[in-house]
């Protein structure tokens, strides 16, 4: 099975909106819903759309304006879209 890549833009842009928060935020609730195996998280540098931050890539997508709003949203449309 192919893990589905989400990666995190840690880029001077995305840092100063949050995305280091997230960080963690993102690691406990792939851990909470046991998906550890299923997809592999890690940070990136800049994906390129800075006015538009906070950016994560998932596989070759990006996602753009994450915040606290919407960061869960977020993930769990990503949960559904794997399964």
């Amino acid at each position: 099975m192919k893990k589905t890549e989400l990666k995190i833009c840690l880029g001077s842009a995305c840092h100063t909106k949050g995305s280091s928060e997230f960080v963690e935020i993102i690691q406990d609730w792939l851990k909470k819903n046991d998906l550890e195996d299923r997809i592999r998280f890690t940070g990136t540098l800049c994906l390129g759309k800075c006015r538009e931050g906070i950016n994560v890539l998932v596989d070759e997508q990006i996602y753009s304006s994450l915040n606290n709003k919407n960061i869960y949203r977020f993930l769990t449309e990503l949960l559904q879209k794997g399964e």
